[in-house]
């Protein structure tokens, strides 16, 4: 599924579904994990080179 990231904290990271006016929240090692394993399609990979 395609998001942007919108914002990363130290523990968080937010981010919008582009195929929706969704928004969500995860934790920052739960999202990397799915993140990793292909589940999440980033197109603004940029926003998480700080957190990688």
């Amino acid at each position: 599924m395609k998001i942007k990231v919108q914002d990363v904290t130290n523990s968080h990271v937010s981010f919008k579904y582009l195929l929706s006016n969704s928004r969500s929240r995860m934790l920052k090692n739960d999202f990397l994990d799915d993140y990793n394993k292909g589940i999440f399609n980033v197109v603004n990979p940029q926003k998480l080179m700080d957190v990688i």
